[in-house]
């Protein structure tokens, strides 16, 4: 799919989402000069005494996997230090290469079960960041027990000492000393996660989904009077009440008045009341409008992320094709759809989508074959041994 020559979308929602990322760099490159520069002998003198000089718990639930050899090529920004430490004193490995010759490291250096320093180092951009390192914090965020039950941890920074900045995880019962740790803000944890999708061209993926282009571009916009942005009824056969781009704010649906003053209030209009948007009393300003269709954006990819949490690492068009099959809430309808994106099999997932209810009766049929196309290209691509 070629990219969409949408100027307005470029200048309003490419440069505050930017703009967004870019301030959310300023703490999202933790002062690690003194560990990145370490030795090994500063390392041994220093830094063992906070690693605290840890026990390995036999009955910790991690996957150990022994007789391998690191491949530093294969660990650039992972604290291979600390790792070769802790193996050393607990004679066992951390991390350890799959059946297809991939390593994979540790997420974190065990100081009691569930909880221990992050391996997986943050850096201002992707580039300066381990490569899995979304799906490490994925991981502690949505941890689960062997039993099954949903503890998600907490990610704290360490104030001090020669592991200072560095991000730490405790489960949610844990106490943690606040003269020795720092909570990390949920902000900074979702521009982390933020960093690996280009918000804007998914926004650009999805504008024409939700609206007729042409009618867009000419500047005939739904719900636009003035220079305001009021709530209007879809095309569906309910009529919801929607503003902006596919944002549903129905007070036949109390839960999307109470989604939208919480999106309201993470764009900095949360002195706006959404039930007032609801009973179209008020109005929102163009960029207040394309803030919401961001923030949308962002909450339906952390969503997605939950099936799919490998998707920081999906070509860029094919995370933009998923992130829109959870905007408009078809992908969730489709799980055979879901599992053979899992498994690999992206062209049967394309024509999968299509078998379809929706589809059949020829309701949105060019946004189903989007996602074809999407599926179908990143074949294309693997067979042809793309990336």
């Amino acid at each position: 799919m070629s990219n969409l020559n949408l100027p307005y979308l470029a200048s309003i929602v490419g440069n505050q989402a930017m703009e967004s990322v870019q301030t959310s760099m300023a703490y999202a490159s933790p002062a690690m000069s003194s560990f990145l520069s370490a030795t090994p002998e500063d390392f041994e003198a220093q830094a063992k005494k906070e690693l605290k000089d840890p026990v390995y718990p036999k009955d910790m639930p991690l996957t150990l996997l022994e007789g391998y050899n690191r491949n530093d090529d294969l660990s650039d920004h992972y604290d291979d230090l600390s790792v070769s430490w802790w193996e050393d004193q607990n004679k066992t490995k951390l991390g350890g290469y799959d059946d297809e010759g991939v390593w994979h490291g540790a997420s974190r250096i065990p100081s009691a079960p569930n909880e221990g320093l992050l391996l997986k180092l943050v850096g201002d951009d992707m580039d300066s960041s381990y490569e899995s390192y979304v799906l490490g914090l994925l991981g502690e965020l949505h941890y689960t027990d062997r039993k099954g039950n949903y503890k998600p941890n907490v990610l704290y920074r360490k104030n001090e000492g020669f592991f200072k900045d560095r991000m730490y995880s405790f489960s949610t019962d844990q106490y943690v000393d606040p003269a020795e740790f720092t909570r990390v803000p949920d902000s900074e944890i979702r521009e982390y996660l933020d960093m690996p999708y280009n918000y804007p061209k998914v926004a650009e993926y999805i504008l024409p989904n939700e609206v007729v282009h042409s009618k867009w571009t000419r500047g005939d916009r739904p719900g636009f009077q003035g220079d305001k942005y009021y709530a209007y009824s879809d095309s569906g056969p309910d009529a919801y009440t929607t503003i902006g781009i596919g944002h549903l704010v129905d007070p036949r649906k109390p839960h999307s008045i109470k989604y939208t003053q919480q999106q309201l209030d993470s764009i900095g209009a949360g002195h706006i009341r959404a039930i007032d948007l609801a009973n179209g009393e008020i109005g929102l300003s163009e960029s207040q409008m394309m803030q919401l269709f961001i923030s949308d954006i962002k909450d339906k990819t952390r969503v997605a992320e939950q099936e799919f949490p490998d998707m920081y690492s999906y070509p860029d068009y094919v995370q933009a094709a998923i992130i829109d099959g959870y905007f408009w809430g078809m992908l969730p309808k489709s799980p055979k759809t879901r599992s053979l994106i899992k498994n690999g099999k992206y062209r049967e997932a394309g024509a999968e989508y299509l078998d379809n209810k929706t589809y059949r009766n020829n309701l949105n049929r060019p946004r189903f074959h989007r996602f074809q196309e999407a599926m179908n290209r990143w074949a294309d691509e693997l067979e042809g041994g793309g990336e």
